[in-house]
């Protein structure tokens, strides 16, 4: 029994030997070259070259987080030779980067590749809200409606079969506005607009938006250029938002600079008013 005991035991001797020999067998890699760190908005862009070893498996890349003081490992395939690291900020400062080659069985290369570098920092995120202003044909008022068909009840009957027109019977000097006398104050607004249908080219050639509170003193909040603006039968046109910093306003005014073609009027088949404001996300000064 005690010979079989010691056999055994010589056996295993051998074979953990033989493993050790096999280890010791497998050369390190040689080093990687030229570790670059690249600087990219929210990111980092780590590139390197790697060694041409046969028996190179991987690379092995760790950094501490700034803010948190965390170590994170990440392994990079030998069929790669860049690793881009995301979800990162400027704020947080300079990430540290090593890098080490890996052969096949684990053997790690202690000679290290070091590298520093600070995200871009990201941009702000700027998103828009609106919410539609519920009109009343009380609401509105103009300065140059055609006696016939100058009906500005057309203009929210959500209807755009129907049109309002200014007058086409004589002159009258532009701006030609449309007022919308609101119920509460607005930052800002925008509005969403139908041209006629089956009056294609009708429409204001230039479009200024101006605020008041009075309807005596009236601040430009901004205008729509006429290659913005479309002049196609039907044709549906969203404008962008238009404010006036630090300013509220109880009184809009759509105001067509000229009409199209030299056109001495306008018409519209229907516009919604919108209370509209932005929200500003910035990542970077949380």
């Amino acid at each position: 029994m005690k010979t079989i005991h010691t056999i055994i035991l010589a056996g295993l001797i051998l074979l953990t030997l033989a493993f050790c020999s096999k280890k010791r067998d497998i050369a390190l890699p040689s080093d990687a070259k030229n570790l670059k760190a690249e600087a990219r908005v929210g990111s980092i862009m780590l590139r390197w070259e790697n060694p041409q070893d046969g028996n190179f498996l991987y690379v092995a890349i760790s950094y501490k987080s700034p803010k948190t003081g965390k170590l994170i490992k990440t392994n990079v395939s030998h069929f790669a030779d860049s690793l881009l690291i995301e979800n990162l900020l400027a704020k947080d400062g300079e990430y540290a980067f090593t890098l080490n080659t890996v052969a096949d069985g684990g053997m790690v290369n202690a000679s290290e590749l070091q590298v520093s570098c600070t995200a871009l920092r990201k941009p702000p995120v700027v998103t828009e809200y609106s919410e539609k202003i519920e009109l009343e044909v009380g609401d509105l008022s103009a300065n140059a409606s055609d006696p016939e068909e100058g009906k500005l009840a057309n203009l929210i009957d959500g209807n755009l079969k129907t049109f309002y027109h200014t007058n086409w019977h004589e002159d009258i000097p532009f701006p030609q506005w449309i007022q919308f006398n609101l119920k509460e104050p607005v930052d800002g607004v925008k509005y969403i607009s139908w041209n006629r249908n089956g009056g294609s080219g009708g429409n204001a050639d230039e479009v200024s938006i101006t605020g008041s509170n009075d309807g005596k003193e009236w601040v430009e909040l901004g205008r729509v250029l006429p290659d913005k603006l479309p002049s196609a039968s039907g044709a549906k046109f969203e404008s962008p938002i238009f404010s006036k910093e630090g300013k509220t306003f109880t009184k809009i005014r759509y105001n067509a600079v000229r009409g199209r073609g030299g056109n001495t009027w306008f018409n519209m088949a229907e516009i919604e008013l919108y209370k509209a404001w932005f929200v500003v996300e910035d990542p970077e000064s949380k």
